[in-house]
């Protein structure tokens, strides 16, 4: 009996341990695809935002082109 009851015992610590990585893995997997998420969003952020200084760059050399005719000689 003593040996059947370790047995037992062992094969409910193996299920146990069991599910804990499942629930384990299903969490990094959840994290994993929310750094995905955070990774794509940053990457569309740094193309709006160089999408945007170039604009900025474009303007202020129209503004310079537009300042050098008010140039006092």
């Amino acid at each position: 009996m003593d040996v059947s009851r370790q047995i037992d015992e062992l094969l409910q610590s193996i299920s146990q341990a069991t599910v804990s990585q499942a629930n384990t893995s299903e969490s990094v997997t959840q994290l994993m695809e929310e750094v995905a998420k955070i990774s794509q969003q940053t990457s569309d952020s740094s193309r709006q935002v160089s999408s945007s200084l170039q604009e900025t760059v474009t303007i202020s050399q129209q503004l310079q082109e537009s300042m050098e005719t008010f140039k006092v000689s």
